[in-house]
């Protein structure tokens, strides 16, 4: 689940955590679900981990939100690669604690 400028809560049966991001400057927010979606389904197609999917759907919907187009004409997977290399440093992960 998408949280904004917070980030993305993640999780599955074995783990959950929340991906803190890199801050974004919003120039349009329409089509950056959409974004997020294929960065994720993207990642889960070339089997990567929980983190990574999370992490390539928010590459994908940070150069969403940064673009005047309502579908950024820069996404592409060499893109995300390379975005993906930039940031990587950027993002943390953040663990849930357990409230039960």
């Amino acid at each position: 689940m998408t949280l904004g400028d917070a980030g993305v809560a993640v999780a599955d049966a074995s783990e959950a955590f929340v991906l803190r991001v890199p801050p974004v400057r919003v120039v349009r927010d329409t089509g950056a679900g959409d974004a997020f979606m294929a960065g994720v389904v993207h990642a889960f197609l070339q089997g990567a981990s929980l983190m990574e999917m999370a992490v390539c759907g928010a590459t994908l919907s940070a150069l969403s939100l940064s673009c005047a187009e309502t579908v950024a004409p820069q996404l592409s997977v060499e893109t995300l690669e390379a975005e993906r290399l930039k940031t990587q440093d950027q993002y943390s992960k953040e663990e849930f604690k357990d409230v039960r």
